[in-house]
């Protein structure tokens, strides 16, 4: 069977995506007691992340959060109050009547009134274009320009990130995002990155 330019490409991001998670999970085999490469590919199974530029991404936001010692978002009672904190990815996720590719969030220690939601977070909603992935038709980009436009009227940042920007970089890419909601620098994790890399 022949494939075409197209398939090939799908493939090769495909093999990028394992690749990705092979290269994290080996970095984090010294520091976390999980397995972290079955956890990432039973959540990408999970989750419904089919796109290989969306795996690349969502493995090297968990890298970067593991790398920063980000807690995962959890809810807990402290004095026999509700509290939240932590990190937070949604992927695939819906905000009205978009789908948007992540929402990552920073929840910082918080009192949660009963019934209710936490209200301090930082957030951003995270899009990959790829141009293998998703076809761009001029409907297509005007759906997307009124997704940004609704988003942003309702609070929301978005960052938009190339297919390639994100497979020549993913580390780069996910420091960005996790500096902008837990305030640090992009350079400041780059740096830890790097100096975990070289302290192995």
């Amino acid at each position: 069977m022949i494939q075409t330019d197209e398939e090939k490409t799908k493939v090769f991001l495909c093999v990028e995506a394992m690749n990705c998670l092979t290269r994290y999970s080996e970095i984090l085999a010294f520091k976390a007691d999980e397995e972290f490469s079955q956890s990432i590919f039973h959540e990408w199974k999970d989750l419904g992340i089919v796109s290989p530029i969306e795996q690349v991404l969502y493995c090297a936001i968990h890298f970067v959060r593991e790398i920063q010692a980000l807690s995962h978002f959890d809810m807990d009672r402290l004095d026999g109050e509700e509290v939240c904190s932590g990190f937070y990815i949604k992927p695939q996720y819906t905000i009205g009547k978009y789908r948007v590719d992540f929402l990552v969030e920073m929840y910082p220690l918080q009192k949660v009134p009963q019934g209710k939601a936490a209200a301090r977070k930082k957030s951003v909603i995270v899009e990959c274009d790829s141009q293998a992935w998703h076809e761009r038709t001029e409907k297509e980009r005007r759906y997307e320009k009124a997704r940004d436009r609704e988003l942003i009227r309702k609070g929301y940042q978005v960052f938009h990130y190339t297919g390639k920007e994100i497979l020549d970089d993913p580390s780069a890419v996910a420091a960005e995002m996790v500096a902008h909601v837990t305030g640090a620098t992009k350079e400041s994790i780059l740096e830890e990155i790097h100096d975990y890399e070289v302290n192995l």
